[in-house]
């Protein structure tokens, strides 16, 4: 989805028509779409509940709430607040619920008006065999292997049974079935423990908070520093103070014109012990620190109080969940380090609802999300957790130098076409990489929709990805009857499937050529 704002009157925010824009087109369309959605923003002023307000009214409003929801249910909730009560909230999040409805009715009109029929999503099921024989093998052990109290065992204990699964195994089922069995397992083990036992697997309570410590003053050549530990999770914040006239200059389609309190987000690789390229802020540490930023801004002095240029710069040094509310938690200890007279302590903690089909349900406090990769998921059955799986492990996969990706032309230029080599993330082949012939137009080549089989050449310092077809075809042409093929992918079942291309593009004659 491309969403564009063609005019913004600088009175109403466009982000919520954005929203229902999104849903609108899904709705008619042949996409398989589980909404309508509807976005609504909420305010509190003078003591009364205010249905989209403007921007201008949003500056004197206690609440600044955001509320996507369903027909059945909400799906989304951002908010700022100056302090407002847990009751404001509540109401405020039911009056966005409700308000809401009129919006999607009215898609549901359009869409039963000019809806086109939706295309059925193919379902995969796990061979009962295979989850049988997987649950003969590890038996007790998942739960003693769940049940370390430190991650890093708790992980040993998983690989090795993985291990003694497939070497047992291998021989009657396939790796791919035996694992996606395994992890079945482990996520229905999960939920168990939380659901019916009441605790989690590590043995830790649904509202026990992880080890807390925190320091201060730790750089002495900065106004102001503070280290914050909850559990694995570690944030290092630092604060600089500047002159006014450092505020930072907007050019957005709001009515803010300058921003003097500026917190950045940095998350390095080596915080979940990996090893990465290090460039420019992706969409994780710019929301993040977004985050961070909107939970500390209620609380700073005003500007006549306090006339200076804040800047925060949290840098997460071990991650094991939540760093964003472990990044609030720093930046309010280093603001206090730095003698800002701030209104009062900020703390952050990340909350979890985990849910089945028989409707119970059960809050976590401090849930342990993972940011190396591993996230606990809350699904009403295997189907959907599987769904969800494949889903985030495709949107945090990270593209690699000397890769080689299957993607879909996005869009074709006269110096080559872009490549969406994984969800969001594309690069360029340039017109001299298509073919390992000279091409003359892109167009002979691929057209928008098509399938290739590309290498990550570079990936530059502002984050640009080359790619090369040239470079494929090379490595294909010395083993022998190989080849690759151009094709409409699968992944993408929204196009109508055409007859699939030669293995190559044919070379053009020599004749042709000259």
């Amino acid at each position: 989805l491309i969403v564009t704002v063609l005019s913004a009157d600088q009175e109403n925010d466009p982000d919520i028509l954005a929203v229902i824009g999104s849903s609108v087109v899904l709705s008619i369309s042949e996409v398989p779409f589980a909404g309508p959605v509807s976005t609504v923003h909420i305010g509190y002023i003078n003591d009364n509940l205010v249905l989209n307000p403007t921007l201008a009214q949003l500056e004197d409003s206690l609440l600044d709430l955001v509320v996507a929801s369903t027909k059945e249910a909400i799906v989304m909730v951002e908010a700022g607040a100056q302090e407002a009560s847990e009751d404001i909230v509540t109401q405020a999040i039911k009056f966005g619920h409700e308000a809401n409805q009129d919006i999607i009715k009215l898609q549901e009109q359009l869409q039963q008006a000019c809806g086109k029929p939706k295309i059925e999503v193919p379902t995969s099921e796990i061979n009962p065999e295979v989850v049988s024989a997987v649950s003969s093998v590890v038996n007790k052990k998942l739960t003693q292997a769940l049940n370390q109290p430190e991650k890093p065992q708790c992980e040993q204990a998983l690989s090795a049974l993985k291990k003694e699964l497939v070497e047992s195994l291998g021989e009657s089922f396939t790796e791919e079935d035996i694992l996606s069995a395994f992890e079945t397992k482990v996520r229905a083990e999960i939920r168990i423990s939380i659901l019916e036992k009441g605790q989690r697997v590590n043995g830790r309570g649904l509202t026990e908070v992880r080890p807390l410590s925190c320091e201060v003053g730790l750089l002495p050549r900065t106004h102001g520093s503070a280290l914050f530990t909850r559990g694995r999770t570690q944030v290092l914040t630092i604060t600089t103070l500047g002159p006014i006239k450092k505020e930072q200059q907007l050019d957005g389609l709001g009515i803010e014109e300058t921003k003097r309190f500026i917190h950045h987000y940095n998350f390095p690789p080596f915080s979940t012990g990996e090893v990465k390229r290090v460039g420019s802020p992706g969409r994780r540490e710019i929301g993040h620190g977004a985050l961070a930023e909107r939970a500390i801004l209620p609380v700073l002095p005003k500007d006549e109080d306090f006339p200076y240029t804040i800047r925060l710069v949290s840098e997460v040094l071990s991650s094991s969940g939540s760093t964003s509310m472990a990044s609030v938690c720093a930046s309010s200890l280093s603001l206090m380090d730095a003698g800002i007279p701030i209104k009062t302590a900020v703390a952050g903690v990340a909350m979890g609802l985990i849910t089945d089909e028989k409707g119970n349900n059960v809050i976590l406090t401090d849930i342990d999300i993972d940011n190396d990769g591993t996230v606990l998921i809350g699904s009403p059955d295997e189907e959907a957790a599987r769904k969800a799986v494949k889903i985030i492990e495709e949107l945090t996969k990270d593209v690699e130098v000397g890769g080689i990706y299957t993607g879909k032309v996005m869009r074709l230029m006269s110096f080559g076409a872009f490549v969406e080599i994984l969800p969001g993330k594309e690069g360029l082949v340039h017109i001299s990489e298509l073919a390992d012939y000279r091409v003359d137009k892109v167009e002979d080549i691929v057209k928008v929709g098509d399938e290739i089989t590309v290498q990550v050449t570079e990936i530059d310092n502002m984050g640009r990805v080359n790619l090369s077809r040239r470079a494929v075809l090379k490595k294909l042409s010395q083993i022998p009857g190989a080849g690759v093929k151009d094709s409409l992918s699968e992944d993408y079942p929204f196009r109508k499937q055409r007859e699939v291309h030669s293995s190559r593009h044919p070379r053009p004659s020599r004749n042709k050529q000259r």
